[in-house]
């Protein structure tokens, strides 16, 4: 069985012990700011040899660099120390030390997959691959229903709902999220036939059905006593999916709100959740400890960056608590950077990083008092025709008045850009090899605090492409 190839807490410990190491040397490259580029000449925090390596590849070479960490390529000739590197980290990968486990379906391909877009490509993948893996556990772990905690849309609490007849209650802090759902569901209750038939079509190689002349079907007697079955049929899955806004205390017992909306099903359910932001991840995982009637869960954490520097976001377990560890939030939010998007494009970063260091050291002199905390300009380069307009679109966002003239903005760009200009994509490309270190990092010890609690049949499973889902590690684990 799946729960039975379980790695060893031992080895789950020695496997955290060799990603700590190999990145406590480098834990001021990954805690930096672009935005301190130029002003902290971060270049030079490199070694010699590693800046030299960088600078002598071509744009291409440089932009193709991620595509590395998941080859094996050779580039020991050209560049030893980057080889080096690289080697080590593709070492030190979760798969490399044995720590994500392979998950494979006999079944069909879902339903899902030949659905109409009422989801985004990414959510589409997403929905489609959790529903496969939990919907499986639900049977094989003879769950009688399920719980989403931090819900959102709740759209994969629908599709298991619906397609699959498990009850859910989908669990969201946020008021918005829950009338959303429910509005999505009493819109979606009425279409669901449709949208089967036309799956079941695309499935079997048919051009989807017109709705149109599905209707005029429905004239007949037999039809419409069908679809009185199906109306039927619906009021009995209107009970399969409660949607509820409720902050969940970290430590509670979540089989009291499955026993007051599920009656009878409190002592046997499921807790999942797909990309649950920052520490709810991490309440997530204590819910299923403190809750006996919880037998499963299956966890996607996201948004590293929110996570709190305590033992209620990182770190979770006793071995790296006793040890002092922590990453403070830069280090986290390189670990959020979607790197295989990144190996995919095989590009350079975008021009707004220059523009934006290039900027703090502007307003570095004309607004010295402007505390760097308030120097937040968000996203008004796209909105930009040049360097020039973007300074004067942040001038007047931060209200900042100066006499600087448009001449003497371009000879400062000028200058910054010819000395700092290789050195920043050079510094980008070779600190984002280190986002899935630190990931792995977070992972392992969600994954040890398990251990630690006794959770012995618990692991890591990739259920996403990581190209069209970057955060697409799960901690699973059975009671």
């Amino acid at each position: 069985h799946f729960y039975k190839r379980m790695s060893s807490t031992c080895n789950i410990v020695s496997a955290l012990d060799k990603l700590v190491t190999l990145l406590t040397p480098h834990l001021g490259l990954v805690s930096t700011c672009m935005v301190d580029m130029i002003e902290l000449d971060l270049f030079s925090m490199l070694p010699i040899s590693v800046q030299s390596e960088l600078l002598s590849m071509t744009e291409d070479q440089l932009g193709k660099l991620p595509t590395l960490l998941f080859s094996a390529r050779d580039i020991s000739e050209q560049a030893p120390q980057v080889d080096s590197m690289l080697d080590q980290l593709r070492n030190h990968s979760m798969e490399a030390l044995g720590l994500v486990r392979d998950i494979k379906y006999d079944e069909d391909p879902s339903m899902l997959e030949f659905w109409d877009k009422i989801m985004s490509e990414k959510k589409t993948h997403e929905v489609c691959e959790m529903t496969k893996f939990v919907a499986r556990d639900v049977r094989d772990c003879d769950i009688s229903c399920l719980v989403d905690l931090g819900s959102g849309k709740a759209y994969l609490s629908q599709v298991l709902a619906t397609l699959h007849s498990i009850p859910v209650l989908a669990i969201d802090s946020q008021e918005g999220n829950t009338r959303g759902a429910e509005i999505r569901e009493k819109n979606l209750k009425t279409k669901w036939e449709g949208l089967k038939v036309r799956a079941v079509d695309r499935m079997e190689g048919k051009s989807p059905s017109n709705r149109k002349k599905r209707v005029k079907k429905t004239k007949s007697d037999e039809v419409l006593a069908g679809e009185k079955q199906k109306s039927e049929d619906v009021e009995i899955s209107d009970k399969k999916l409660i949607a509820l806004t409720q902050f969940v205390e970290e430590g509670s017992d979540l089989g009291d709100l499955v026993e007051k909306h599920f009656p009878g099903k409190g002592d046997n359910f499921g807790l999942i959740g797909l990309h649950t932001c920052g520490n709810l991840a991490s309440t997530s995982l204590r819910s299923f400890l403190s809750s006996p009637g919880c037998k499963f869960i299956c966890n996607v954490g996201c948004c590293y960056n929110h996570l709190t520097e305590d033992n209620k976001g990182f770190p979770l377990s006793k071995h790296l608590q006793s040890q002092h560890f922590t990453l403070v939030r830069l280090a986290r939010m390189l670990a959020v950077q979607p790197l295989d998007r990144l190996a995919t494009s095989n590009t350079l970063p975008n021009k707004s990083l220059l523009w934006r260091a290039v900027l703090e050291m502007i307003l570095a002199r004309v607004a010295p008092t402007l505390p760097k905390d308030q120097r937040v300009v968000g996203r008004i380069a796209a909105k930009s025709k040049s360097f020039v307009d973007y300074v004067r679109k942040a001038f007047v966002k931060l209200k900042v008045e100066t006499d600087i003239t448009d001449n003497e903005l371009s000879e400062i760009f000028n200058k910054y850009e010819k000395e700092f200009g290789a050195k920043l994509q050079c510094f980008y490309q070779y600190r984002a090899l280190f986002s899935p270190l630190v990931e792995a990092v977070i992972l392992t010890d969600r994954l040890l605090f398990m251990q630690e609690q006794g959770i012995t049949n618990s692991c890591i499973v990739r259920l996403f492409d990581r190209n069209i889902s970057p955060r697409s590690y799960a901690i699973v684990a059975t009671k």
